[in-house]
């Protein structure tokens, strides 16, 4: 019996005991497919993070990208970053992380997780996504796999980035800067092969400065750096859903991995308004992000010190810049205040922090903190906004006073006496009852006329402070400044009493406030100075900001601007058809200056109105064709993104809009799309004949990629049902018929015959979308108008096969949606380009075509 009890007491213990097998974190996670994390049999050293129903997330989003994650101190354990890594997992990726399942971190021992851990995750990965005898079987998309670590976790990912599976890399809180750690080095950044992210916690992150040593000598590789201001070493992986790093590295994933182009915003255009306390810099991309530059200034004060200081100054197209100047407080530098500064200067204000001249015991300006006085800290700021008028980057009309702790009493102070100095007035953590608070008790010894200096709070007084002190009372002068004025403090600052506050905020004319409820005196919570650093930066953006002047667009007749250019000639005229409200239409004499003509669809055709509900008449990617003694003209009706789509035709005997002969018939439907009923989209008409005088079509946007179909005699009619000839991802890889694009990322066809071959020209990537765009314009060819269409090397586009012919350059972001010509013996490429001496603005692009051993090369590309 005795026997029987200890039995079954072992094995409650070892049932309470066992590791668990499965859990739910954060209810599953921010995104739409609720994840779950789970210990597999095949891989119980593990935690496998990924949406609960994978069935659904494969459905709606593809195979899933895989990140593998290795731990803080190479420790065999995720909990402390599980909320992040689930999360990621709930928007639609595989993450695998070192370190076997726990409830909590005390639950067994740590141990260090083997290097070689991370390409075994790899090798599961793909063993599973051919394994039909896996949950997992193909619904890993093993063309996409990314290493991440934290701090030691990072070194681990260096000592991997070798491997060829890899794509991207995201390194957290960690450097190796000169160190050698888990077998990586200095010399293991050379293995990179693909974009890295960094991302850090700012200064007081140990890994900071290693980091930065890092991201100077990465030179072949792009690489971005996000810098959280505040959070230190240890992150946001605490937070619900792993707080900002969780949606940093799902910005990152999103881009590198799923398409999401507009998530170059946030890494190369500083696009960080749902990140207040980060800053971002990125290089070796073909538009590198130098967001500033520094510049050490000194000024002179009106009594012959010499005030040390650095500007932050955006690189904008702005010649005169707005200008923040930012007061430290009492016994401080100008690194209080460095966050600040850093954030906005990424929003296109440039900043000037300095040192009081003895306004610390650190101070890099001159001048003794016996001598140093809130009247002599009012002069340097007086002294510095003056001598910006002198500095060639500086609209002193578009000035703002930001000042913290004292140097917030001093800024009060300085636009009192200087009401129409600055435009705006930001008082952070403001001691504007200092001298009455319990800390500055001691300057009572200057009772004693004997004593020349004391030490308040560490720093060396002397008596002119004290007498300073008595002088005046702010509340009574505050009132004269009538420019905007922000307060930002907490609710736990025995140096902002609250009635203190409230009473100076009723004083000024113009004031608002930012309380941060039990935030302490500098923020120390990085919460909370993640709230305050947003509230100071949308503050001073806002305030200082010009009023947007309205412009009127010009045609530009020599460089207009087009969408899905396509040509035609007839009786000596070019004629050119683009994407617009009843299709654009110009004409020119010479191809090089272009008139505007009347459009050619001004009444939305009613059957198109009915059939796309979304189509309010802006037409796009049209095709333009003859045959016979008829002019066809095809066109789009969609909504972006959808393929609730049709193309229609319309015929004309002329295109000249003079002639009497002019007048465009529509003819209705071609074909139509529907999300559930058909794997591809209907837009981006492309109709040729064949050698024999036979009417095609090719179409077709994401999906299933590019369809093509013979017609009838009619122009109008389908034989048969159209067949994929090209994609940029194999049907495993993809989404299928789904209402909105998939990853599939291929679109605008266009047919043209010569020599014997038909070209297949296509379009990778992304359009629309300006300076983000990133349209790709890639070839093949055959010699059958219906394929296969092979690239240079033999590869089928049908199989993901495709020769680039033009893309991103120094001076476009895209280049796509093209047509090809022969006007009077000479072969044209026409296209729309996005132009980044334009601010990103869809540009015709025309190039002479130079055939060399059957393929086509821009010449002046």
């Amino acid at each position: 019996m005795r026997y029987l009890l200890f039995l079954i007491i072992s094995i409650v213990t070892l049932i309470a005991n066992a590791a668990p097998t499965r859990k739910v974190i954060d209810k599953g996670g921010s995104g739409q497919y609720k994840a779950v994390a789970v210990s597999e049999p095949s891989l119980t050293d593990f935690v496998v993070y990924r949406p609960e129903d994978l069935a659904k997330a494969v459905e709606a989003e593809g195979p899933l990208p895989v990140l593998v994650w290795a731990n803080g101190g190479c420790n065999d354990t995720s909990i402390e970053h599980e909320r992040m890594l689930n999360d990621l997992a709930s928007h639609g990726y595989l993450v695998l992380a070192m370190g076997a399942m726990q409830d909590s971190i005390t639950d067994r021992e740590l141990h260090k997780s083997p290097n070689s851990d991370m390409p075994r995750a790899i090798d599961w990965a793909f063993a599973q996504h051919v394994d039909p005898t896996s949950e997992y079987y193909a619904r890993i998309d093993t063309a996409f796999i990314a290493l991440g670590g934290m701090s030691c976790g990072g070194a681990q990912v260096l000592a991997n980035c070798g491997d060829p599976r890899v794509k991207t890399y995201l390194m957290c809180n960690t450097g190796i800067g000169d160190m050698t750690m888990a077998e990586a080095d200095k010399k293991s950044l050379k293995n990179l092969h693909g974009p890295v992210l960094y991302i850090l916690g700012g200064r007081g992150d140990i890994a900071y400065r290693n980091a930065l040593l890092d991201y100077e000598r990465i030179d072949h590789v792009p690489v971005a750096f996000a810098n959280h201001q505040s959070c230190g070493h240890g992150g946001t992986y605490g937070e619900l859903y792993g707080g900002s790093y969780s949606r940093m590295v799902r910005e990152w994933l999103g881009w590198q991995f799923k398409d999401h182009r507009n998530n170059i915003e946030v890494f190369l255009r500083n696009r960080l308004h749902g990140y207040p306390d980060f800053t971002m810099m990125a290089k070796n991309f073909p538009d590198d992000n130098v967001p500033y530059t520094t510049r050490e200034i000194t000024v002179a004060t009106r009594t012959g010190e010499k005030l040390w200081g650095m500007a932050y100054i955006p690189n904008t197209k702005e010649e005169k810049k707005p200008l923040a100047i930012m007061a430290h407080g009492y016994n401080g530098t100008h690194h209080e205040p460095l966050p600040y500064a850093e954030c906005l200067a990424m929003r296109g204000v440039a900043v000037y922090v300095f040192d009081f001249v003895g306004g610390g015991i650190r101070s890099q300006s001159e001048g003794k903190t016996t001598e140093m006085t809130i009247m002599t800290e009012q002069a340097n700021v007086e002294d510095i906004a003056r001598a910006a008028a002198s500095w060639g980057f500086v609209d002193t009309q578009r000035m703002a006073l930001l000042g913290c702790s004292q140097g917030a009493l001093v800024s009060a102070l300085t636009t009192a006496a200087n009401p129409d100095l600055f435009r705006a007035l930001v008082l952070v953590y403001p001691a504007l009852t200092l001298f009455t608070s319990a800390p500055m008790k001691p300057l009572e010894q200057f009772a004693d006329p004997s004593v020349d200096s004391v030490i308040v709070m560490g720093m060396a007084l002397g008596r002119k402070y004290y007498e300073a002190s008595k002088a005046f009372d702010i509340f009574d002068t505050i009132a004269n400044y009538k420019g905007k004025v922000h307060f930002v403090y907490g609710t736990n600052d025995f140096f902002t009493p609250i009635d203190a506050m409230e009473r100076a905020q009723s004083i000024y004319a113009d004031a608002t406030a930012t309380v941060i409820e039990d935030g302490a005196h500098g923020f120390p919570n990085y919460k909370h100075h993640e709230k305050a650093t947003g509230a100071i930066v949308d503050f001073i953006a806002k305030a200082l900001q010009k009023p947007r002047e309205r412009r009127r667009m010009e045609f530009d007749a020599t460089y207009p601007d087009v969408h899905d250019p396509v040509m035609a000639y007839e009786n000596g005229r070019y004629y050119m058809f683009t994407t617009g409200f009843g299709i654009g239409l110009l004409s020119s004499d010479d191809m090089k200056t272009w008139r505007r003509e009347k459009a050619p669809l001004q009444e939305i055709p009613l059957w198109a109105k009915e059939m796309v509900p979304g189509y309010k008449g802006h037409t796009w990617a049209p095709d333009i064709v003859k045959r016979g003694k008829r002019w066809y003209l095809y066109y789009s009706c969609s909504t972006f993104g959808k393929n609730i789509s049709a193309i229609g035709v319309a015929s004309n005997a002329t295109l000249d809009p003079t002639s009497p002969d002019y007048k465009w018939k529509d003819h209705g439907l071609v074909v139509c799309s529907q999300p559930g009923v058909n794997d591809y989209n209907a837009i981006d008409p492309a109709v040729f004949l064949d050698k024999k005088g036979h009417p095609w079509m090719a179409f077709g946007s994401f999906w299933d990629g590019i369809q093509l179909v013979e017609l009838k005699r009619d122009m109008q009619t389908m034989k048969g049902e159209p067949t994929t000839v090209a994609r940029r991802r194999l049907p495993s890889q993809v989404a299928h018929l789904q209402e909105r694009a998939n990853n599939n990322a291929i679109e605008a066809p266009f047919v043209v015959y010569r020599d014997g071959y038909y070209y297949l020209f296509v379009s990778y990537d992304f359009c629309c979308k300006g300076l983000n765009s990133n349209y790709k314009t890639a070839v093949g060819r055959s010699t059958s108008p219906d394929g296969p269409f092979l690239d240079r090397n033999g590869r089928d586009m049908a199989e993901t096969g495709g020769t680039l012919l033009v893309g991103e350059s120094e001076r476009y972001s895209g280049v796509g949606h093209c047509s090809v010509y022969e006007f009077d013996g000479t072969w044209y490429f026409i296209a729309h380009a996005y132009d980044k001496t334009k601010n990103g603005a869809s540009k015709l692009y025309c190039k002479e075509i130079l055939w060399v051993n059957g393929w086509p090369e821009l010449i002046n590309n």
